[in-house]
C-alpha cells in the first residue's frame, strides 16, 4: 500500500472536519 495513504486520510477528513471545530486526532483503521 501506498505509505502516504494514511496521512491523505488524515489531511482530507482534517480538512471536512475542521468545517466543525478542532480536530485534536484522527483514528485510521
Amino acid at each position: 500500500a501506498d505509505p502516504e495513504f494514511d496521512l491523505d486520510i488524515k489531511e482530507d477528513v482534517q480538512e471536512e472536519c475542521s468545517n466543525f471545530g478542532v480536530v485534536k486526532h484522527i483514528f485510521v483503521d
